[in-house]
């Protein structure tokens, strides 16, 4: 049985719907960012790195630095949990260089990858998450969810391709729906 992964961008409801994609499915849930802080570690980058990094250079800047936290993160996340379902957070699944996003794009092959957004129509997907990301995490956070968006690339079947990742736009009350 493939895990199912949820991927999308900051306060798209990731955790929240994972969590009840796993009941309705019998399976377990995990959430990549409770349990990363290992993951970064063995990275040689733990956690407390990438805020004295964010200190120093921006969070975009940082952001682009912690990829290989990242993608081990992620990478080992599947390879730990087979056959559940998990969140990634934001930051797992989408990469400013194709060599960090390589071995996160291998382990995610043999993986049910859902894209998740809070809205179908993609304007306002972005809106709401705008919206839930500042009143989240305060005006800076957001830049990196925002400039993930803006590189969708929308397609003729609505589906469209979000940090290399083809995915369909899902409701959520929809996603939640038929999982049930």
């Amino acid at each position: 049985m493939k895990s199912l992964v949820l991927i999308g961008p900051a306060a798209a409801g990731k955790s929240t719907v994972g969590a009840l994609v796993a009941a309705a499915l019998g399976r377990p849930f995990i959430d990549l960012d409770e349990v990363a802080a290992a993951y970064y570690e063995e990275a040689g980058q733990p956690l407390d790195d990438l805020i004295r990094h964010i200190a120093h250079v921006g969070l975009v800047a940082a952001h682009r630095w912690w990829q290989p936290a990242r993608a081990h993160a992620a990478v080992r996340v599947i390879g730990d949990h087979p056959n559940t379902v998990i969140a990634f957070g934001a930051g797992h699944s989408h990469f400013e260089d194709d060599v960090a996003a390589e071995p996160v794009h291998h382990a995610l092959a043999d993986c049910f990858v859902v894209l998740l957004l809070p809205a179908a129509d993609p304007e306002v997907a972005h809106r709401v998450l705008a919206d839930r990301c500042t009143q989240e995490r305060g005006e800076g956070f957001c830049v990196v969810a925002d400039e993930m968006l803006k590189r969708r690339e929308q397609r003729d079947d609505g589906a469209f391709v979000l940090g290399g990742f083809l995915g369909a736009v899902f409701d959520l009350v929809a996603l939640i729906a038929n999982a049930v």
